[in-house]
């Protein structure tokens, strides 16, 4: 779970995975992708529905006039299943109560036979659209996640929770210093603003300035090194058993 941006109402919301829009937005989305402009198969004529929507309004209500005046006819020749009447199952032939008139299938075939019939339609319906899919899913991703750090939006292309490699030391930083102030082992709570001590700094790790001696302290691989009188000199060092290390580890 991250901090993401939506892309509809730019609201901040947790999110994981391929989120990009906030629970509100991600419904309408729904809503607005499934129900468009269809075309009727009998009169041609264009109305708002689902995927699976062939009909206008007003042919609809014709079927379904059509369709009553047929049960009422198979009703009088008695060809009709009365609900609470026993009928096979068009998957395994087994018997069940019927409890609808449009049910073919018992309760344990149910679920699986109607997502058989209804999965090519989705795959035919992705197929169709996978281009504008692709289009849209790109466009969702720019500057879609919030950097844990900094706070400012940027474009979620891996896992990291971070915008840059110097917000992740520095998030990094922030999230040891807090699991060390529930352990016990600091005072206070880590901070954004880092302490500055105004001593001189090296780029190298593992050369600091010591404080007490006025002089330059190496570490190298945890282990302590000695005191050196100038920078260059500290970090010559350390750059030697940096190359020591490496050349060790190719002679292998």
């Amino acid at each position: 779970m991250r901090m993401r941006k939506c892309k509809s109402c730019g609201k901040e919301f947790q999110g994981s995975g391929e989120q990009r829009l906030c629970p509100d937005c991600r419904k309408q989305a729904y809503v607005a992708s499934v129900m468009r402009l269809r075309k009727c198969v009998v009169c041609g004529a264009t109305f708002p529905g689902g995927p699976r929507a062939k009909y206008c309004t007003e042919c609809r209500k014709e079927r379904a006039k059509r369709s009553a005046r047929e049960y009422a006819q198979r009703k009088a020749a008695g060809n009709t299943r009365p609900l609470g009447s026993v009928d096979i199952c068009q998957v395994c032939g087994g018997e069940y109560v019927v409890e609808s008139g449009l049910q073919k299938y018992c309760p344990s075939c149910a679920a699986e036979a109607v997502r058989q019939v209804i999965l090519p339609q989705k795959r035919e319906r992705a197929a169709q659209h996978r281009d504008e899919f692709a289009a849209r899913k790109k466009e969702l991703k720019v500057d879609s996640a919030i950097c844990a750090y900094c706070g400012k939006p940027y474009t979620s292309t891996s896992p990291t929770v971070t915008c840059s490699p110097e917000c992740a030391r520095e998030y990094a930083r922030i999230v040891q210093g807090m699991v060390d102030y529930k352990r016990g082992r600091r005072k206070s709570p880590p901070s954004h603003e880092r302490y500055i001590s105004g001593l001189p700094q090296s780029d190298l790790t593992g050369v600091s300035y010591h404080r007490n001696s006025n002089k330059w302290q190496v570490v190298h691989n945890g282990k302590y090194i000695g005191l050196f009188l100038s920078q260059e000199e500290a970090e010559a060092t350390k750059r030697r058993l940096e190359g020591q290390d490496y050349a060790d580890k190719n002679n292998r």
